[in-house]
């Protein structure tokens, strides 16, 4: 028996890790208050809000969507502290 590659699976994965992925590395231009860690931390935050406008148009996560419980709250948290480090370098 063959196995065929799917590549779909792997554009899925980089697709959902790749805004995790920025918002962890947004940190290090937002300690120092550049102006691309904001910029960094946007995908985060804009993948968040879908996913949380999605779970509430759908009232639930459904079926397969429990990770998402977990996976919102890691980005909102990961994007807000960015660019408040951000925030606040900036002034300093």
């Amino acid at each position: 028996m063959l196995v065929a590659y799917a590549p779909e699976g792997a554009i899925a994965a980089l697709e959902l890790l790749a805004p995790l992925a920025f918002a962890c590395i947004s940190f290090w231009p937002s300690r120092r208050g550049h102006w691309s860690g904001p910029l960094l931390a946007a995908p985060a935050l804009l993948w968040a809000l879908a996913f949380s406008w999605a779970l509430a148009k759908n009232q639930g996560p459904g079926y397969m969507g429990w990770p998402l419980l977990i996976y919102i709250p890691l980005l909102w948290i990961l994007g807000i502290a960015s660019v408040g480090l951000w925030l606040r370098r900036r002034h300093a």
